[in-house]
């Protein structure tokens, strides 16, 4: 089911598949406003008449996907973790979340009533669920709730309104949405769970007078949470849409952007945000903007069309696949899916009939969440697999790593050993040509948790041993972490698996 939009007004629209939930004081006056607006319901393409170039990397599910549209999606013991609005997966009965196995759908538990989950993470072993709705599993747990496996339990009393986006920062699970109390304690929008209780990150975010608000994306700088939506204000510093917290207090970056901030991940080193902006620091950039650690900057000439937003992103070995309510790429068509290697735009395939919301890598393949029912050529309900050109180089679960000959350019290739691992592991890049810098470590949401040291060699092997452990020495949780060197070589990411 396509889930409109509103009409496009004075700042960027935010997208109704992040609704508010009303509680009290101003989030009950931002429904009431977000409501008067005339909603416009997207327009989904139909299926092409041929196929185009790159069709034939798409895989349709056909009939076996969610009836619904998918918001989000994670890793979690070994299986894809798939969220949204829908009530059932293939021919079995869920409610809102499921796990699929690249075959068949498993419920977990009784799911979740409301109005449907909107984030997932995993935070101390557990799976964390977000969204709008007041029990999971049958038991009371207001819009969050964690999944041990077995069974679901809240966190603490929730929150009073929506959750929208979660995040495990300096230890802790971190929440943002359209909420004012978290665990009973004021928090405006964003609240941080410590394992027994909830607290505020200082004064909160704070909305735009007269539109709706929320936080939607949330990841870490360095030692620091980036938090980007639709606000005004972090605590009382101005800060439109995106703003860094540092453990103690907020601070702008440099004027932030005029439309809302859906997505943000690392590429090319770089924080790298998506949504429904225009300017990112004062300067042009059509939805798409990176972050060098003082300014903005646009990526290329960004995407245009449709509903003209940016709701995904995912770093896939040199390149940036995004994903939303676009049709334009670069000025090139491109169906609510696109690339971006650093220099040009390109299209996957015909891409997609209806909205891109979520990506996830599962196995060999990137898997693609949103509104849409027909991707490429083939029918697909809202779930699809993109293969990526150096497929045979990215191993899934259970698998060793990049096979010698294949994934990258003639001769090079990646592996770990071991993997599965539980303490450290080594890393091992053979290369043909004489390579240099940081190997970078990403999480399944593509986040950049550390650089690992490495010095500049000829043609051979490239060895980094990795202690599981974040730029900040944290210990990292048991699940699916990606390496790959930081200069583009045409090697796709290694996949490894840390075990509990």
């Amino acid at each position: 089911m396509t889930q409109p939009r509103p009409a496009p007004g004075p700042i960027a629209p935010i997208s109704s598949d992040r609704r508010p939930r009303p509680s009290s004081g101003w989030i009950a006056s931002t429904l009431v406003l977000f409501l008067a607006v005339a909603l416009v319901p997207l327009s989904p393409g139909t299926r092409p008449a041929q196929a185009a170039a790159g069709d034939e990397r798409w895989e349709g599910l056909g009939r076996n996907g969610p009836n619904d549209a998918v918001l989000a999606l994670t890793v979690y013991q070994d299986k894809l973790i798939v969220a949204g609005f829908f009530t059932a997966a293939g021919d079995v009965p869920v409610a809102h979340i499921a796990a699929f196995d690249g075959q068949n759908w498993t419920p977990l538990g009784a799911g979740m009533d409301g109005v449907g989950v909107y984030s997932l993470t995993i935070y101390q072993g557990d799976l964390i669920a977000g969204g709008w709705f007041d029990t999971a599993g049958g038991v009371a747990a207001s819009n969050i709730a964690r999944w041990d496996g077995t069974s679901w339990t809240p966190i603490g009393s929730g929150t009073d309104g929506v959750v929208w986006n979660l995040h495990v920062y300096n230890g802790n699970l971190v929440a943002g949405g359209l909420f004012t109390t978290a665990g009973g304690v004021t928090a405006k929008a964003i609240a941080q769970w410590d394992g027994n209780t909830w607290s505020a990150l200082g004064g909160g975010l704070l909305p735009r007078q007269g539109y709706a608000f929320g936080v939607f994306a949330m990841g870490d700088l360095g030692p620091d949470l980036i938090a980007g939506g639709s606000f005004a204000r972090a605590d009382n510093i101005p800060s439109s849409n995106i703003a860094r917290w540092d453990g103690a207090q907020w601070h702008t970056m440099a004027g932030g952007t005029n439309g809302i901030v859906y997505a943000q991940t690392f590429y090319s080193s770089r924080l790298t945000i998506g949504g429904a902006f225009t300017v990112a620091g004062g300067q042009s950039a059509d939805r798409l903007a990176g972050w060098d650690g003082s300014a903005w900057s646009a990526l290329g000439s960004g995407v245009s069309g449709g509903n003209d937003a940016v709701d995904a992103l995912a770093p896939v070995d040199s390149e940036l696949i995004l994903g939303g309510v676009f049709t334009l790429a670069g000025g090139r068509p491109a169906a609510r899916i696109a690339s971006w290697d650093g220099t040009n735009y390109g299209p996957l395939g015909s891409g997609a009939n209806d909205a891109v919301r979520a990506f996830c890598f599962y196995g060999s393949r990137l898997y693609v969440g949103g509104s849409f029912d027909t991707v490429g050529t083939q029918f697909s309900d809202h779930l699809a697999r993109w293969i990526p050109p150096q497929d045979a180089g990215v191993a899934g679960p259970g698998d060793g790593g990049s096979q010698p000959g294949g994934g990258g350019p003639a001769g090079s290739w990646a592996a770990a050993s071991p993997n599965p691992f539980r303490g450290a592991t080594r890393l091992r890049f053979h290369l043909e040509e004489a390579s240099a810098g940081p190997v970078e470590v990403y999480d399944l949401n593509g986040r950049c948790l550390v650089g690992l040291r490495s010095s500049p060699g000829p043609a051979g092997d490239l060895l980094v041993e990795w202690d599981g452990r974040d730029a900040l020495g944290r210990d990292l949780p048991p699940g699916v972490y990606l390496a790959r060197l930081a200069r583009k070589n045409g090697i796709p990411p290694l996949r490894m698996i840390r075990l509990p």
